[in-house]
């Protein structure tokens, strides 16, 4: 009896050695597999580059507006004027305070043959006609044997007539014909308010024979260009 429980005992440690070597192997393999979930995974570079915004079609810069002027009202009383010799000529004044003016131009007869001079100047104006025409002109433009009526234009680069007050004036006739030469002129304006909003912007004023005229003005128009 004590020789069987002898035996009993051993086998039963012989038991216990086995399961305990079988929870040891399990618990090894748990390890091992959380070991591998619990890794972090690492991405893949990817291999698309990073966008960017296309630039603008005007690389940034603010948009020009080119705005067109008429310093005139038309009231029935539309009158070509010859320029004379003795004649200082017609012109006008205005004042811009941004930008740059980049024509100026008036229709000017010539009296059915084509044939005559004319120029056109501009000055930076000076306290008076006399004051302002003493000093040399920014831009002097000479218009030779012309097609009646068509308008003459003066185009001047960019930034070159900036802000400040100027003046343009028609003058130095030329005529070998004896027809003359001259240009279209019509009324201030007074009644419009989309071309009084226009004449006061620009503080247009008209110049005949060398003084300020308030019923009649040349039929100027110009172009002002500026950034919006």
């Amino acid at each position: 009896m004590k020789r069987f429980l002898v035996l009993l005992l051993a086998a039963l440690m012989i038991c216990c050695v086995f399961v305990a070597c079988d929870s040891g192997e399990g618990a090894g393999d748990e390890t091992t597999t959380a070991a591998k979930t619990e890794a972090p995974t690492t991405e893949e570079p990817t291999t698309e580059e990073p966008t960017t915004e296309e630039p603008t079609t005007d690389d940034g810069k603010p948009k020009q507006v080119e705005y067109y002027v008429d310093c005139w009202e038309d009231r029935g009383a539309r009158a070509a004027v010859a320029i004379t010799e003795s004649h200082k000529g017609m012109g006008f004044i205005f004042t811009i305070t941004e930008g740059y003016i980049s024509e100026v131009s008036v229709p000017a007869p010539s009296y059915s043959d084509n044939i005559g001079t004319l120029s056109m100047k501009i000055y930076a104006w000076d306290t008076d006609f006399d004051t302002t025409v003493a000093k040399e002109p920014l831009q002097v433009d000479t218009f030779v044997d012309f097609p009646d009526n068509e308008s003459i234009t003066s185009l001047y680069d960019e930034g070159k007539i900036g802000p400040g007050t100027y003046m343009v004036l028609v003058c130095d006739p030329v005529d070998d014909s004896g027809s003359g030469v001259g240009v279209w002129a019509n009324n201030i304006i007074k009644t419009d308010e989309y071309l009084l909003e226009d004449a006061e912007k620009y503080q247009i004023q008209s110049i005949v024979n060398g003084k300020i005229n308030k019923k009649q003005i040349a039929e100027f128009s110009f172009t002002h260009v500026y950034e919006k």
